[in-house]
């Protein structure tokens, strides 16, 4: 489809932040294993994370490729923030520095590292998080 939703995560979300970014969607049900909610986005098929504070939708218009890697360069059609966060814009700057990305094999706060990425699922036992 050609489409696709950043989620915004915060703290409360690093370990399905994490967990999801090292699994395949084809062999598990990331909402499911991690306890997240579906919720309908206003322009793309794909379902937003009720639980992100923020969620940016997004349409692919052109793809590049980089030797390593894929580089995808989309139009951004929807920006869906918490209520929360709409009511009251500094509250917003608050929050927006407690965000976590991953960038250069990392997880980062806004400003600083918090982890090597994929090291908040190492210590976890895999049985609690397989099909059966």
């Amino acid at each position: 489809t050609k489409e696709f939703v950043i989620n915004l995560t915060d703290e409360k979300l690093a370990f399905a932040t994490d967990w999801c970014g090292v699994r395949s969607g084809e062999k598990f049900d990331k909402f499911k294993e991690m306890n997240l909610t579906k919720e309908p986005a206003n322009f793309v098929k794909c379902p937003l994370i009720k639980e992100s504070p923020v969620s940016i939708e997004c349409k692919v218009i052109d793809i590049v490729e980089q030797g390593s890697h894929t580089m995808f360069i989309a139009d951004v059609l929807s920006i869906d923030a918490d209520e929360k966060l709409k009511k009251n814009f500094e509250k917003c700057l608050k929050v927006y520095k407690k965000f976590i990305f991953v960038c250069n094999n990392g997880i980062h706060r806004m400003g600083n590292c918090m982890n090597p990425v994929f090291c908040i699922i190492e210590n976890v036992s895999h049985s609690m998080h397989t099909h059966t």
